[in-house]
């Protein structure tokens, strides 16, 4: 495993150092400094990355030949422990109270252990949330909060009165609701007798007791009711025709006469008997 421990200056946004210098904030104590520059990203709206590249760890896979290769490279950066710069993430979140749905998007965002790490601290601030949000400095009610003016940032540098055009970027925290195959076509491929087998079973089973109980045991007359059982039980089964969605990752149960997969959200294309059909559907 390689280790490798990358120096602050790399992993820190330079913004970070310069938004301490011109507000007088930097300190004459190099170490706190440093660790106050980490705190300073998260401020500034980079606690994503830096919090990441605080602690990752990557495992590669190949094949040379006949042999498996694994690599894992583990890398640190910064000052501040991953445990600490998620724990500044998880007071941000509090601060600016994040509904569950934003905390989860944010959460994906990060690595493995750092989704971890902020998740419990945002469980273990919601109860201290008033004396959290006091020593901040921070209101409790943040809608009474006037929406501040982002128009002297959209100006020119020059003083003219012309606006810059902004455009609209992504949300990367947007939570999209919509099922995997929202906007594709699948098809409900009818269950074939071996999925009916269980209930062949069943049918045999209980046709024997039935036998046992009511024909007194006569061998004969056991295997008929058996038998009998068992076909009634098959037949049943099959009448049903039953279907599944032909997505391999879905094979949700579809109900009759449903337009759209209620597990992936695909399209019906149509009810087939096998998986050969699903072309000449396409087609």
């Amino acid at each position: 495993m390689d280790h490798e421990r990358i120096h602050a200056s790399e992993r820190e946004p330079a913004e970070a150092h310069a938004y301490r210098e011109h507000h007088g904030l930097r300190q004459a104590d190099i170490d706190r400094e440093e660790k106050l520059t980490d705190l300073t990203t998260v401020y500034l709206g980079f606690g994503i990355l830096t919090a990441n590249s605080s602690d990752r760890f990557e495992k590669t896979s190949y094949l040379s030949g006949s042999l498996a290769i694994t690599k894992t490279r583990f890398t640190r950066a910064g000052y501040l422990p991953a445990q600490s710069m998620s724990f500044l993430l998880a007071l941000q979140v509090l601060a600016r109270n994040l509904p569950p749905a934003r905390r989860k998007a944010l959460a994906r965002q990060l690595e493995t252990n750092q989704a971890e790490y902020m998740t419990r601290g945002v469980r273990h601030l919601e109860a201290r949330r008033a004396d959290v949000l006091a020593r901040l400095g921070v209101p409790t009610d943040l809608t009474a909060l006037e929406e501040p003016d982002l128009e002297r940032f959209t100006r020119p540098l020059d003083g003219r009165d012309e606006k810059v055009a902004v455009l609209a970027e992504p949300d990367l925290f947007a939570v999209d609701d919509r099922k995997p195959n929202a906007d594709r076509t699948v098809f409900a491929l009818r269950e074939g007798f071996g999925r009916h087998i269980l209930t062949t079973a069943l049918g045999g089973f209980f046709g024997w007791i039935g036998g046992l109980i009511v024909l007194g045991g006569e061998p004969v007359k056991l295997l008929v009711a058996a038998g009998l059982g068992a076909l009634g039980a098959s037949v049943l089964g099959w009448k049903e025709r039953r279907y599944s969605c032909t997505d391999y990752e879905c094979n949700t149960r579809i109900p009759r006469e449903a337009a759209v997969c209620p597990g992936c959200g695909g399209r019906i294309g149509g009810r087939i008997r096998a998986r050969r059909e699903i072309f000449a559907g396409e087609d």
